[in-house]
């Protein structure tokens, strides 16, 4: 492997590392009430079963480990309809719902040299540029970034009303249980921030 190719390779992974995680981009709040007790039932509004069991795990495990009662729609036998969640609800004594729902996921093309270009022959010194000024030196590695936008809402189970909704972006989110981990803990502390939980 050529040196330009371990640079590149280098400069990527960095870039990429550092744009990978979960990110708050948006939060709106409303002024309803806040319940004082704290029963929320959390609810991942995904098409795969696995999606949603991942997310709504990973929430409520953020949730108990600050000492807050929470529970996984699936779990609670609750299916994804308003009149399963709505009794689930009633049946439970839940006073807050979370849900997650996925908004829009975004592809870009991303740019990776490939080594048909040396140190030596096309970097070497100032004028080794002007042997390739009629020739394609090199052609992309094609690849795409993709990224992911959810929406967190967080309700009062009582009344219906919205308490706080979260819009955040998640960078190359092949390995969903890991991102969930950092989506559930980044979105936990906006909560905290907000003074929902």
């Amino acid at each position: 492997m050529t040196l330009l190719k371990k640079i590149s390779i280098t400069i990527f992974c960095f870039i990429l590392a550092s744009c990978t995680g979960s990110r708050v981009t948006e939060v709106l709040q409303s002024s309803h009430n806040i319940p004082d007790q704290k029963n929320i039932l959390v609810v991942g509004s995904f098409r795969k079963d696995t999606n949603r069991s991942i997310f709504e795990d990973s929430i409520v495990e953020q949730l108990k480990a600050g000492n807050i009662q929470a529970t996984q729609s699936y779990k609670s036998g609750a299916e994804l309809s308003k009149e399963s969640i709505l009794k689930s609800v009633k049946e439970n004594g839940y006073t807050m719902v979370i849900v997650t729902t996925l908004r829009a996921i975004q592809r870009r093309d991303v740019y990776l040299p490939s080594d048909l270009a040396t140190v030596d022959e096309y970097y070497g010194n100032m004028l080794s540029y002007f042997d390739y000024t009629h020739s394609e030196v090199s052609k992309p590695l094609p690849g795409q970034l993709s990224t992911v936008t959810l929406e967190t809402s967080v309700y009062n189970a009582e009344n219906r009303e919205i308490l706080l909704s979260v819009s955040t972006e998640t960078d190359d989110p092949r390995d969903v249980a890991s991102k969930a981990k950092g989506l559930a803990k980044e979105l936990i502390r906006t909560f905290k921030k907000h003074n929902i939980l």
